[in-house]
C-alpha cells in the first residue's frame, strides 16, 4: 500500500548499554506511539531480533545492528 509510514529507525532494548526496556516493552511503546515499524539496532549483536519479532504482531521489525568501534558507534 502506498503512503506514509511512521517508525523509528534506531531502537534498543536492555540488551544494549544505556537502554532499560525489554523487547516486549519497546514494542508496546511503539504501538502506543502509533508506529508502523521499528528498526532494532542493538549494540554489536542481532540476538534480540527474534524476541522483537515474536512480540511485534503486525508491527514491522527491521533487523539492524549498531557497531561499536574504538572511535565510538
Amino acid at each position: 500500500m502506498r503512503g506514509w509510514y511512521r517508525g523509528d529507525c534506531h531502537v534498543h532494548s536492555a540488551r544494549s548499554t544505556g537502554a532499560a526496556l525489554t523487547p516486549e516493552q519497546v514494542v508496546a511503546e511503539a504501538r502506543a506511539a502509533g508506529l508502523d515499524f521499528i528498526a532494532v539496532t542493538e549494540h554489536n549483536t542481532e540476538d534480540t531480533y527474534e524476541a522483537f519479532r515474536a512480540a511485534a504482531g503486525d508491527l514491522l521489525v527491521i533487523r539492524g545492528q549498531e557497531h561499536t568501534t574504538p572511535d565510538g558507534h
